[in-house]
């Protein structure tokens, strides 16, 4: 009889058995607080600022949100080199970037991302809040 793989929790770091290799949490309380510890870890990374234009949450009142740098549709990833913190307003605005400038863009993510001991290809989860039937719409 063969047996079941093991694999190790991104959050807890405790050992469990998956019947997928892809599973990275041993339970849904730890996938949600690592959930939440990456996006904060987002924000932080990048200084509660927005990437493009460097404006602050605490300073200027905008709202930040999470934005790939290469659009998922274009074959971007969700991984910490490919996710900038934007301003609704950068986010909603922006256009096609250059190669050049999406190469400088990604030099500063991978210094900001050692500095924090992540790699660009770290796998970041980010979802949006799930919306449940018993819930109001």
């Amino acid at each position: 009889m063969e047996k079941a793989p093991k694999a190790k929790c991104d959050h807890c770091h405790k050992e469990f058995i998956t019947e997928h290799s892809n599973h990275r949490f041993c339970s849904k309380e730890c996938r949600e607080a690592f959930q939440g510890k990456a996006v904060f870890w987002l924000y932080e990374r990048d200084g509660f600022r927005c990437f493009y234009c460097g404006k602050a949450s605490y300073e200027d009142g905008v709202r930040l949100v999470i934005d790939h740098l290469i659009p998922k549709e274009s074959g971007g990833t969700t991984t910490a080199g490919n996710l900038v913190t934007s301003c609704h307003t950068c986010n909603a605005t922006k256009g096609k970037k250059s190669v050049t400038l999406l190469e400088r863009m990604q030099s500063v993510i991978s210094k900001r991302n050692a500095r924090r001991g992540m790699t660009n290809s770290t796998l970041l989860r980010i979802h949006k809040p799930k919306r449940y039937a018993d819930e109001g719409m």
